[in-house]
């Protein structure tokens, strides 16, 4: 099995290696694995991300940090990494990798990135690998590329200015080289940030302070014409204060300030969210379809390729339904090009599933049973079911409540019998539950060992008060050990041993317990793959049964 270390590719820590193992944490608390303090842990929140290992797979997740967690410069809230993929800890904050620990290896130190640079660095950036000591660079500070960083004060023109005023260039900077060439240029970059929804507060109110600067980024068309106008509104706004400031309290016009910075950068940071939502349902889209290719390719297909591609989408799901949480509803993107889409998702919120996006294999398979339930040829059996469901739903409803269980399940018990209390199928189960005998007699019911000769009302199946309370009963005990309606549902199909082994098949049972996910591998039976979805399809005509036809 590989061992996986976590490599500290910037800041002061640049070089180190910790060995990951079971998992391992990150912020800038002491306690934490990974320590960052002084300038590294400007952007670092005291508990601010874990890395845990789970089987193979080495997952990224966000503890809900101020500055957030960013992969390729998108925010996320949980994520299976890649052993090539930098991350870090606010946008600008230290950024990490993942190495493994080479088989050749003798000791500790001798790593090898598993990509083609050097600790993921872009071979156009300086390194910091052997020392904090480069040259005339102080202690604890990388050397920055031209232009990056800022110059602190004012910034001398070339040559004599007898004027005694600034001699700026064409923009963002005074004429000349050297300096004012780094502060043109980290003006064009601090412009592109904007653009990009990447620029910090601290920048936004450093460029409202200085109008002339802003203006001339106005003036550069680099900008939207919204951008635009909020950044030469905000620097106007500042100047105007400021030469009131002589005469009035300084203090209004930091006020003005911080508000107008505070609504400019959440705007950003909003259209920011619209963006990152349309990334990842892109993501977890072009994930299903490769899920679904695997499928197609047989039980020759990688199984382990199979959990990767599953983790990898439950973490877009994850952090897509994370994401939407902070969104309006109008800005919300239509999930489903099929309506039915719409109406499974809201079943399974009901099943209390809300970070999920219904597969189209599902659906597809849903659409495919409502048809075989309202056809012309097969019409009756739901027909019946709905007739009964006026003399036995409230019974069965009641017995759900009382027992504190999801009134979802009532839709198993119409499945199973179609609602009949008298119904016996071919294997001997009966009753509106459709117990067998010997799971009858475990849940408290009296069934005669020669229950076929003798009349219905010596067996207790039939009766329906007392059946439903032993089938709440035992689709009680599935639930308290699945934890999930679906998997309760497909196990009092299958029985509870093909569930439990279906579960041990996977990795990491635990944080993947529920239908969804095995149904997404494809371990289960046909058949029990097939039962969930005619129940919710049952579900769907029963609450729409004007659509389809029916009496209501």
């Amino acid at each position: 099995m590989a061992d996986y270390f976590l490599q500290i590719i910037s800041g002061v820590q640049v070089g180190r290696k910790i060995r990951i193992g079971e998992g391992i944490s990150l912020g800038r608390n002491p306690e934490n694995t990974v320590c960052f303090s002084g300038p590294d842990g400007t952007l670092v929140s005291g508990k601010h991300a874990v890395i845990e290992k789970r089987g193979e797979i080495i997952m990224l997740r966000d503890l809900g940090s101020t500055n957030g967690t960013f992969i390729n410069g998108s925010q996320i809230a949980e994520h299976a990494l890649n052993p090539d993929e930098v991350f870090s800890l606010g946008v600008s904050g230290p950024k990490m990798r993942i190495v493994e620990k080479s088989p050749l290896a003798t000791d500790s130190t001798t790593m090898r990135p598993v990509g083609s640079q050097i600790l993921g660095v872009a071979q156009n950036e300086p390194r910091q690998l052997s020392t904090e000591y480069e040259g005339k660079r102080q202690p604890g500070k990388a050397a920055a590329p031209p232009g990056f960083f800022k110059p602190k004060g004012k910034v001398p023109a070339k040559g004599p200015n007898r004027s005694g005023k600034k001699d700026f260039g064409d923009f963002g900077g005074s004429g000349g080289g050297g300096d004012d060439e780094n502060a043109g240029n980290y003006t064009m970059g601090l412009a592109q940030r904007l653009k990009d929804d990447e620029a910090g507060k601290d920048e936004i109110q450093d460029l409202i302070k200085d109008k002339g600067r802003a203006e001339r980024m106005v003036k550069s068309g680099m900008l939207s014409k919204r951008d635009a106008m909020m950044i030469h509104s905000a620097a106007s706004t500042f100047s105007s204060h400021r030469k009131r400031a002589l005469l009035i309290l300084g203090t209004v016009s930091g006020v003005a300030l911080i508000i107008v910075s505070i609504l400019l950068y959440q705007n950003m940071g909003y259209r920011g969210k619209l963006k990152q939502q349309e990334n990842l349902l892109s993501e977890a889209h072009n994930l299903e379809s490769q899920l679904a290719e695997t499928k197609q390719a047989g039980p020759s297909q990688d199984e382990h390729e199979k959990e990767m591609l599953v983790a990898k989408l439950r973490a877009a799901e994850r952090q897509l339904m994370s994401v939407r949480s902070n969104l309006k509803s109008s800005d919300v993107i239509n999930t489903y090009k099929n309506p039915l889409g719409r109406e499974i998702q809201t079943i399974l919120e009901g099943f209390g599933k809300r970070d999920y996006i219904v597969p189209d294999i599902f659906i597809k398979q849903v659409e495919k049973h409502i048809y075989t339930f309202t056809k012309t040829s097969t019409r009756s059996i739901l027909e019946r079911s709905l007739d009964n469901s006026h003399k036995y739903k409230g019974i069965i409803e009641d017995e759900l409540t009382r027992q504190g269980m999801p009134l979802a399940f009532f839709y198993l018990a119409m499945h199973e019998s179609t609602l009949d209390s008298a119904i016996v199928s071919r294997t001997g189960a009966r009753g509106l539950w459709q117990f067998m005998p010997k799971t009858a007699r475990e849940y408290g019911l009296k069934v005669p060992d020669n229950w076929e000769n003798m009349s219905a009302d010596a067996d207790q199946r039939t009766d329906p008060r007392m059946s439903t309370q032993a089938g709440v009963k035992y689709v009680k005990t599935l639930y308290a050990e699945f934890g999930d309606v679906a998997l309760a549902m497909a196990a009092y199909n299958a029985g509870e041993g093909r569930i439990r082994g279906a579960l041990r098949s996977i990795d990491d049972p635990i944080n993947n317990r529920d239908f969804w996910y095995i149904y997404r591998l494809g371990i289960l039976a046909d058949e029990t793959n097939e039962y969930v979805p005619k129940i919710i399809a049952t579900m769907i005509i029963d609450k729409n049964r004007a659509r389809y036809g029916f009496p209501e």
